[in-house]
């Protein structure tokens, strides 16, 4: 049974070797020598976050080559020591997400007592991969003005990266017209877009992002323009790779208020053009509109100091972001609908844009030879009207269901044609953002992690003037959810083997409710059973 178990591990192990993972975290890789240039084997190296204490340590082999990989992105502290050497100490190593890093340590003889501090040196180097990118960083996302706090839009910034999109469409819940990017002159909307190194794009129609985190939880993010590695599939253009922040010692609450209201809004186009709906100073009156994003986070340590292991404490570290979005955007409609007088069959008044009659003629009035040729053309209805009785009862059941026009249609237009103006209406969408984020340390050997993510836009907003009742066309309601997991286990069995097994579930849902249509008995126009048994 044991050899059984055993077999299925180095199946595991195996496989996983194979089966790389898009990561998110840095790499630290170099060659460790002495002043003379000769190569240092079995020297210690150690890497430390100074934000969590979290160590990760290595050895170099015979030719004194090193590496430390899966180091999430952060402000490390570096050692490096071998017997009969000063001990060697970098502080400040910043590591950015993806990135694969190079220092080459220099010793010095001494006793490892004795210490050389580098204090100042030049910035890393990539020099370990051909991938190229840029990294907006956690000082860009907190600084930077944000349309709508939808952390990608900062990608616009970075060389190479084109955003097609609408502009009044980048709120964190637009996740089509928010993924229309062209990297390096690749196809529009075919990048891929990554979240704590698991995919998260949501496949509806071209591409879309699936889940947008909030602003507040983003610890930087790269945009891989060219030359990623292979790991790295599934993209027609570049590749966004967005990391969250995590917990650190230190413990952070922040909250937050982004506020519009109707008073501080300049007018729409549509309003301004249509000589209507006057306020008391004879100017066009500005639409209704609300705006609220607002939330809160706390992050930081919790100990657990009896609990202990042989290498080290036990230690966690949690992130809580919450967000909440409530918004009325002015969306004033013009529609067409019929007249009053044309809902009872007449027709009178229908002219064209020129004013002149347009026929309604009875289609019962023309006769017709063996053949089928035409012996007595139609004739038109008297006065255009059509007599009550000749009216499908079907149609006049459906006109109930339409709103009357509340205005002459305009100059140049034909009668009866954009007569609908609600100047007032608005859509409505509330959305939540949640993210919960737990960093465990099991000693100086086991790390894991646990991330949930999810969001739930909903969006009210009728087309057609007819709002929230039957015969409305439009999203009523319009809902967008989003559920992101991942789980990531880091084991280092020896300064020379580590092992990284990471799962991860995506759900990306979109759907169209049209409640008032719910339950709605269509059978009540009149329509024969048989064929309602058909729609």
């Amino acid at each position: 049974m044991r050899a059984k178990v055993t077999g299925v591990w180095l199946f595991v192990f195996a496989l996983s070797a194979l089966l790389l993972g898009q990561e998110f975290r840095a790499s630290i890789s170099g060659h460790v020598v002495d002043v003379t240039g000769a190569r240092v084997p079995q020297a210690k190296i150690q890497v430390v976050n100074t934000a969590t204490n979290e160590t990760s340590n290595a050895t170099t082999d015979a030719s004194g080559s090193y590496s430390i990989p899966l180091l999430r992105p952060g402000d490390y502290k570096l050692t490096a020591t071998a017997t009969g050497f000063k001990q060697y100490i970098r502080d400040n190593v910043v590591l950015e997400a993806a990135k694969v890093v190079g220092i080459e340590i220099t010793l010095e003889v001494g006793a490892v007592t004795e210490s050389v501090e580098v204090t100042a040196e030049a910035a890393l180097l990539e020099t370990q991969t051909a991938s190229r990118g840029a990294v907006v960083t956690s000082q860009h996302i907190a600084e930077m003005p944000l349309n709508a706090r939808n952390p990608f839009m900062l990608g616009t910034m970075m060389s190479g990266v084109t955003f097609s999109g609408a502009a009044i469409w980048q709120r964190p819940f637009d996740n089509g017209a928010i993924a229309q990017w062209s990297i390096n002159g690749s196809r529009d909307s075919s990048a891929e877009f990554f979240l704590d190194g698991a995919s998260n794009n949501g496949q509806m129609g071209l591409n879309n992002i699936a889940y947008v985190p909030i602003v507040d939880a983003v610890q930087e993010f790269t945009v891989m323009s060219n030359m990623y590695n292979a790991e790295y599939g599934h993209t027609g253009g570049g590749i966004l790779n967005v990391v969250l922040k995590s917990g650190t010692n230190r413990f952070h609450g922040s909250g937050w208020e982004y506020m519009r209201r109707t008073s501080l809004d300049a007018n729409t186009f549509q309003n301004n053009a249509v000589a209507t709906n006057l306020d008391a100073n004879g100017k066009a009156k500005r639409p209704t509109h609300y705006l609220d994003q607002y939330g809160f986070q706390l992050e930081g340590p919790a100990r657990f100091p009896k609990l202990l292991r042989k290498d080290g404490p036990v230690s966690l570290f949690y992130l809580g972001s919450f967000e909440n979005y409530r918004e009325g955007t002015p969306n004033p409609l013009i529609n067409s609908y019929p007249e009053a007088e044309m809902r009872t069959g007449d027709f009178s008044k229908l002219v064209n844009a020129q004013g002149a009659a347009i026929p309604i003629y009875d289609p019962t009035t023309a006769t017709y030879d063996a053949a089928g040729n035409i012996l007595t053309p139609r004739q038109v209805f008297p006065g255009n009207k059509i007599p009550t009785n000749r009216i499908d009862p079907i149609a006049l059941g459906v006109t109930k269901y339409m709103p009357l026009p509340n205005r002459l249609a305009p100059g140049g237009s034909r009668y009866s044609t954009s007569n609908l103006f609600q100047p007032d209406y608005f859509d409505k969408d509330k959305f939540y953002n949640l993210i919960l984020k737990f960093d465990f340390n099991f000693g100086n050997k086991d790390r894991a992690y646990f991330r949930h993510a999810s969001n739930d836009r909903t969006e009210d907003r009728a087309g057609n003037g007819i709002d929230n009742k039957p015969g409305t066309d439009g999203q009523q309601t319009f809902q967008r959810i989003n559920d992101a997991y991942v789980a990531d286990w880091v084991r280092t069995i020896s300064p020379t083997l580590v092992v990284n097994v990471r799962g991860s579930f995506n759900r990306f849902l979109e759907k169209n409710l049209n409640i008032a249509k719910i339950g709605f008995d269509v059978s009540s126009f009149g329509i024969p059973n048989s064929v309602i048994a058909q729609l």
